[in-house]
């Protein structure tokens, strides 16, 4: 039985961001206010309700930071519970940059990548599943990052970095990769995977993305360097700290 309803509490649900999952982010309005909403689907999914309260031990755990979203309530007996939702949702910006054309600028995208591992590095945990909808920018530019505690099958293919095969560790190579890949789909307007995303990581990189990274190296040299050992073949090689990629 689903565990889905217009209100929880003060909250009124208006909008699923991650339909599909058995543990779902919602938008929700309290008085005007935009916020987040984590919530198990299937209120007897045992397995469901694992992952939901890993996620908010998680967070409790880390503390308040202001590059994590604030929790603002649980609610035990609906298993969910409500974030602050600060910002923007960068994956709002990719789309406009992938799907219509409209690319970033170089700098802006940059500084996105920058927030992204600064918050990497001030929160002091590995995320593992990052990708533009748990990436939140405020107004003042600081990435608010959702979803630590949240398990790596959640990440959309096209972000799925080579270790995430089953074929090495995840570690904060993992995040590089995934802040590298978002800052290449904002400045080139287009998917790292251009072809079947269940092809090796290495064809992918060598073959099919062959244009797309020398499209980066000409408009950007500079960038190119930087996100080139983030986009590695494969393994775990990678910057060994977020601000040596910085």
């Amino acid at each position: 039985m689903s565990n889905i309803s217009a209100k929880l509490g003060p909250y009124a649900l208006t909008e699923c961001l991650e339909s599909g999952s058995s543990v779902q982010l919602w938008l929700a309005d309290h008085d005007g206010q935009q916020v987040a909403i984590r919530l198990v689907v299937d209120p007897s999914d045992e397995f469901a309700i694992a992952r939901w309260r890993n996620e908010l031990d998680t967070l409790q755990a880390l503390g308040s930071k202001p590059c994590l979203p604030k929790i603002l309530a649980v609610f035990e007996d609906e298993k969910a519970f409500a974030l602050e939702m600060a910002g923007k949702g960068l994956d709002v910006r990719v789309a406009e940059s992938v799907e219509n054309g409209n690319r970033m600028a170089v700098p802006e995208a940059v500084g996105i990548g920058l927030a992204i591992l600064e918050s990497l590095t001030a929160i002091g945990k590995v995320h593992g599943s990052l990708s533009p909808k748990q990436v939140r920018i405020g107004s003042d530019g600081r990435a608010v990052l959702l979803g630590f505690g949240t398990q790596s099958d959640r990440v959309q293919p096209r972000y799925m970095a080579p270790e995430m095969s089953g074929e090495g560790e995840i570690g904060i190579h993992t995040d590089q990769w995934h802040t590298a890949v978002m800052v290449y789909e904002l400045v080139l307007g287009r998917s790292l995977y251009l072809g079947d995303w269940s092809e090796t990581f290495r064809q992918a990189l060598d073959g099919d993305n062959a244009e797309g990274l020398a499209a980066l190296s000409r408009q950007a040299s500079d960038l190119a360097t930087a996100l080139l050992p983030a986009l590695r073949e494969g393994g775990q090689q990678g910057y060994s700290s977020h601000a040596e990629m910085g």
